[in-house]
């Protein structure tokens, strides 16, 4: 397919025979897994959910399972052997990001399951834990070697891995992970960088505001000036080399993908322009602004005001390089008499898998196999701090979304359909079927 290879993808069409029985075990478990899904969706919105991960790391019964962090769990199993590969699931079940709702939460019609982060989160999970599970129930030999983390709140992934995993890792799956059309299929091959910030002016003193406004520099006009002045009249961001080491955005690669129907189904407006929102949302950095306040009272101007953005980063750009260039396009536009700062509340690299990795291949076989057509690679879509990951393992990263803007994905009111876990629990079982030896994973 020409998108595919325009972003520089092998024509993987290689087929590697591999027969889990995925039909037999979801028959065997499809009661369990649907309980599970209802005591996630019955919890509040933003309620923990470690509890219900818990439980189903001990439903799953494939090693034994234990919490680590604040609130994350863990389980693992090695009966592969030393030539397997071994595999990192990184999974999430930390709500507290969700985007707002105001449909019900409930349960509606046999075939949707519908919750707070039922297709982002737990049903991505369940999809790559089964589709495990239905392989270590086929005869013969375990094909992987398994650890799998799942996130809660208070935790990151990166250091979790830091301290829970102390072998080497051939391949990480992170399952919290848009998959754009489902039904074509796409498969994403990488995740943005991000670095959020507080940006703060403060004034001497606060003034009435009938009497004086004018003659002092208010501090809230002043931010959103400088705010807005991050961009320039063609929407570039105007900081100091921030494009030197990004990668440049293929066109075209993205036709098929770049209609507007998603946009419209999470609720978005849409941005002037011709560049489609898919090439926005995956392959070109952003500025975003999240929040602006003020501690300013009734007829009088504030004495401090703060904005929060987030700039959103693709491959080679380094958070600490934009932080740097940040800094120092704060001083230098910020008048003498209101005092600057700045505060990094998170940053994380951004991230794209090698188009020649052995796990990329087995994936797109997998995705091929399943669906009976060759993947759309999109660039990004993979959870933020992805690219940590990587560092902190050295190994490839591959995203096993199962659900995408039309599911509602990212919000506190997905709507997830059984037909969409089954075919991720197939992938999944394809995905660990056709990973190669570990020598081979590591040669690449």
């Amino acid at each position: 397919m020409p998108a595919l290879r325009s972003l520089g993808l092998r024509d993987y069409s290689q087929l590697v025979p591999a027969s889990p029985d995925v039909s037999g075990h979801l028959d065997r478990n499809y009661a369990a897994l649907r309980s599970t899904f209802i005591e996630w969706a019955r919890l509040e919105r933003g309620a923990d959910r470690t509890g219900v991960v818990e439980q189903y790391f001990e439903q799953l019964n494939i090693g034994e399972s234990q919490r680590v962090g604040t609130s994350s769990m863990a389980t693992q199993r090695r009966r592969a052997g030393a030539d397997a590969p071994t595999v990192l699931v990184v999974a999430n079940h930390d709500v507290t990001d969700l985007s707002p709702s105001n449909s019900p939460l409930t349960a509606q019609g046999p075939d949707e399951i519908r919750g707070p982060g039922t297709g982002r989160l737990l049903g991505a999970t369940m999809a790559f834990l089964e589709g495990f599970k239905a392989t270590v129930m086929t005869s013969g030999t375990e094909p992987i070697n398994l650890h799998a983390l799942s996130i809660g709140p208070g935790d990151t992934a990166a250091s979790l891995v830091e301290q829970s995993i102390d072998q080497p890792i051939d391949v990480v799956v992170v399952t919290d992970a848009v998959s754009w059309e489902p039904q074509l299929p796409t498969i994403t091959v990488g995740a943005r960088g991000r670095l959020e910030a507080t940006i703060t002016l403060t004034a001497n003193r606060a003034i009435h505001d009938a009497a004086y406004a004018g003659a002092s520099l208010n501090p809230l006009n002043r931010l959103v000036e400088l705010v807005a002045s991050l961009r320039d009249a063609k929407g570039r961001i105007v900081l100091d080399e921030f494009y030197t080491r990004a990668h440049r955005p293929q066109r075209d690669a993205l036709t098929s993908l770049a209609g507007n129907q998603w946009v419209e189904a999470i609720g978005g407006s849409l941005p002037a322009g011709s560049l489609a929102p898919i090439d926005r949302a995956t392959q070109w950095p952003v500025l975003s602004l999240l929040d602006i306040t003020s501690d300013g009272q009734p007829g009088s101007t504030p004495v401090t005001a703060t904005a929060r953005v987030a700039l959103y980063l693709v491959p080679d750009q380094r958070p600490v390089d934009v932080e740097r260039s940040l800094r120092a396009w704060l001083q230098a536009n910020t008048p003498d008499t209101l005092t600057p700062a700045l505060r990094i509340t998170s940053s994380g690299r951004p991230y794209r898998i090698e188009p020649d990795s052995a796990a990329l291949a087995a994936q797109t076989r997998a995705l091929k196999k399943v669906h009976g057509r060759q993947p759309i690679a999109v660039p990004a879509g993979g959870a933020i701090g992805a690219g940590d990951i990587h560092y902190a393992t050295a190994a490839p990263v591959l995203f096993a979304g199962i659900t995408g803007p039309h599911q509602r994905w990212g919000s506190d009111n997905e709507n997830p359909t059984l037909e969409l876990l089954e075919r991720g629990v197939a992938v999944a079982a394809e995905l660990c079927m056709q990973l190669p030896r570990r020598s081979s994973l590591r040669s690449a």
